[in-house]
């Protein structure tokens, strides 16, 4: 009797423990804590580090590694970041502050605070003349900063609602395209004054340059299209039809393809071939596309790396990318 009884409760212990599971994982944050809100990527390529910027500053992240190294807590939201790689710096745009907040790239230090127009919205590097252009988008306009002296030099009237920027090393310009205006504004790197408005769809959001082909892309939101440009000229030479409301582009180097064209509704990616009415593929992103960058190919671990959340607003694509 008395061995039935402990068989029986060796048993009982047995089928306790074979029923467990588990029941919830608790993500402990570290002291840098997460971000909020992450809608800009840059890649810094001296010390190989990747930049996010978001509602509550910049989170620096190892490009090796993908270890978050530190957060620069810059004051307000970051809407745009653009590197400096002659200066090793980082530049921010902060909206709702009307400021460019410059990291630098070593010590991921703050060093300098600039003030620019109402509402910087998106931001350039010029190679040529190691200048920083931030188009502000309520004042229509583009603040251009000196890269060495971190000072304002310049300011470029354009057209309404200056919605995103794009340089051109081939000619030395600046392409900026107008939201309410639908048109894009050519800016003479070395001058900095206008030198052509070529027309393009209506709400023109995003550009891309193709350095093979010295082309400038533009995505039209409100016509569901991308207008092509001819980068010496600044004429239009094509228009391409690529679904529902684009957002973004991107350019694939290596590939032969020219840019991809990032719808919002069926949420794909159109690719084109050197052609620049040649359709080539289309690629499936998740939900809400948010605008590309040259994060290379480290930012599919960073999603659940660096915001600890399910991949909803950024799709990655493998490659080395030069986007708009």
């Amino acid at each position: 009797m008395r061995i039935t009884s402990v068989l029986l409760a060796v048993c009982c212990w047995l089928s306790a423990a074979s029923a467990q599971w588990l029941e919830k994982t608790i993500l402990l944050p570290d002291t840098l804590g997460s971000l909020d809100n992450p809608r800009s990527l840059v890649y810094n390529g001296t010390n190989n580090k990747v930049y996010i910027g978001g509602d509550s500053g910049v989170l620096v992240v190892n490009g090796a590694t993908n270890q978050r190294l530190t957060r620069v807590k810059t004051g307000g939201r970051v809407s745009a970041l653009c590197y400096n790689p002659q200066n090793n710096r980082v530049y921010c745009a902060e909206d709702e502050l009307d400021k460019v907040v410059v990291i630098g790239g070593a010590a991921d230090s703050i060093v300098a605070r600039i003030g620019v127009g109402y509402y910087p919205y998106s931001l350039c590097y010029n190679s040529q003349d190691n200048k920083v252009y931030c188009a502000n988008q309520q004042d229509n306009n583009v603040t251009v900063i000196d890269g060495a002296a971190n000072s304002v030099v310049a300011t470029v009237g354009v057209g309404n609602g200056p919605h995103a920027l794009c340089y051109n090393p081939q000619n030395n310009k600046v392409y900026c395209a107008s939201w309410g205006d639908t048109g894009v504004t050519v800016i003479d790197g070395a001058t900095d004054s206008v030198l052509a408005r070529p027309k393009t769809g209506r709400w023109p959001t995003a550009l891309c340059y193709n350095p093979r082909s010295n082309k400038v892309y533009s995505a039209n939101q409100r016509d569901s299209s991308v207008t092509v440009l001819d980068a010496a000229a600044d004429t239009v030479i094509a228009t391409v039809r690529v679904g529902q409301e684009p957002q973004a582009l991107c350019y694939n180097l290596k590939k032969a393809r020219n840019s991809a064209c990032m719808r919002w509704k069926p949420r794909e990616y159109v690719l084109f071939g050197r052609s620049p009415s040649t359709f080539v593929d289309k690629v499936l992103s998740f939900r809400r596309p948010e605008p590309l960058d040259s994060a290379h190919d480290s930012v599919d671990r960073l999603l659940g790396d660096v915001f600890r959340r399910k991949p909803e607003n950024i799709t990655v694509t493998g490659g080395d990318q030069s986007c708009g």
